[in-house]
């Protein structure tokens, strides 16, 4: 009986091999020999776990596998074939891979899409634990390599329909808000283990000093700042991870010290004169970013800050429909800023790629998350660029709405 169940477990990684085409040149097969080394590694692997078949999805219906991956069969084969194209997706690795690519990118869909252990996700693939683990690891990474491919900034014809886009936005309600280049934010990743950056220099600096490992435990309390910009639709057009605890420490604040802030000091054409991006209160106030009014409001400072909400909710429910379908997102159990960070990455850009492809987040996910928390408002009164251009769209958007109630 063991042996039949090794030959079957053989017979199901030569039609692994045969259903992807592209496998060998994907995983370096090339020549009977390596198809022999192949076949006697399936063996072995079937007799060590009793011959478990990888994940079977094939008699799940389609709300079944999306349920379970969070991603629809036709987004998991677009990641797959982009994964064989890209430059790291047909790598060679080190011995050779337990599991197909497909099911390389089941494995890391899993594992993302839902609060399950390593161990569980082993038994379900048949794997061992350490593979599973470092199977999505690798997985995350490669998936980073498409962050080019699908979370770019806009440019050119696309600026134009972002602006158009959001301008048409609560139409209906006659509400336009004109220039919008896209919204920006950000939201926070609790992750176990992380210790500042500040704590690992003292760490570091104390162990020297001892000639021996630091005593210095990591912060209980750790999260990362993933900071975004999304066009109209809510995909991705900027997506930058950082440490919190070490970037709320330092003057100035998020900002400050920011990738997308020193960017947009360095390169100020990055958005088009005319053209701005919204923000909450968290934001400073200037000529690129324009941010609401605060203290007592005047009608036309309300009308100003209930169109400029209307926008800014298409990036909060952009970052609802992240951690909805990545639940991962919800905390981060690992001491590696690196894999950590690949992991939000990886994330943004199945995001992107979902949207795209229209595989959108049932509503019934969206209640299963948690609200997110806005950032503590920026103190000061905003540059003088920005308040002109504020107060000047502030009279442009009452003035319309007065028009309009005339005409009613």
């Amino acid at each position: 009986m063991a042996q039949a169940l090794c030959v079957v477990a053989a017979g199901q990684a030569v039609m692994e091999l045969l259903r992807e085409e592209q496998a060998g040149p994907a995983w370096g097969l090339q020549g009977e020999r390596e198809l022999e080394a192949l076949l006697e590694a399936a063996l072995t692997q079937g007799a060590r776990r009793g011959c478990r078949r990888p994940c079977h999805t094939d008699s799940l219906t389609g709300r079944q596998f999306k349920e379970r991956f969070r991603l629809d069969r036709g987004t998991i084969q677009c990641v797959v074939e982009q994964l064989h194209s890209s430059e790291l997706g047909g790598g060679r690795q080190k011995g050779r891979p337990p599991l197909s690519l497909r099911h390389c990118v089941l494995l890391c869909a899993c594992l993302l899409g839902g609060p399950r252990s390593y161990r569980a996700a082993a038994a379900e693939f048949g794997l061992e634990r350490g593979n599973a683990h470092r199977l999505f690891t690798l997985t995350c990474r490669r998936i980073c390599v498409l962050t080019g491919q699908h979370i770019t900034w806009a440019t050119g014809a696309e600026v134009e329909r972002n602006i158009q886009g959001f301008d048409s936005l609560d139409s209906e309600g006659g509400g336009g808000f004109p220039g919008v280049f896209g919204v920006l934010g950000a939201t926070r990743i609790p992750v176990r283990g992380l210790s500042s950056k500040g704590e690992r220099e003292r760490g570091g600096r104390e162990g020297e000093k001892s000639g021996g490992r630091s005593g210095v435990a990591p912060a209980l309390e750790s999260w990362l700042r993933v900071e975004v910009v999304c066009d109209f639709r809510g995909r991705f057009l900027y997506c930058g991870v950082s440490e919190g605890l070490a970037a709320a420490q330092r003057p100035g604040g998020f900002w400050e010290c920011s990738d997308l802030g020193h960017r947009l000091r360095e390169d100020p054409g990055a958005i088009p004169e005319d053209a701005h991006m919204l923000a909450g209160g968290g934001y400073p106030l200037c000529g690129q970013i324009l941010t609401p009014f605060k203290g007592p409001l005047s009608p036309r400072q309300t009308r100003f800050n209930q169109r400029l909400a209307v926008r800014l909710a298409v990036l909060g429910r952009s970052l609802s429909e992240l951690k909805a379908r990545f639940r991962r997102l919800q905390y981060l159990d690992t001491v590696s800023l690196e894999r950590a960070r690949s992991t939000i990455l990886s994330c943004c850009v199945l995001h992107n790629l979902s949207i795209q492809r229209g595989d959108s987040v049932p509503e019934e996910w969206e209640r299963e998350r948690e609200e997110e928390e806005g950032e503590e408002e920026v103190e000061g009164d905003g540059e003088e660029a920005g308040k002109r251009k504020r107060e000047a769209i502030a009279d442009l958007l009452y003035a319309e709405s007065s028009t309009n109630t005339l005409t009613d």
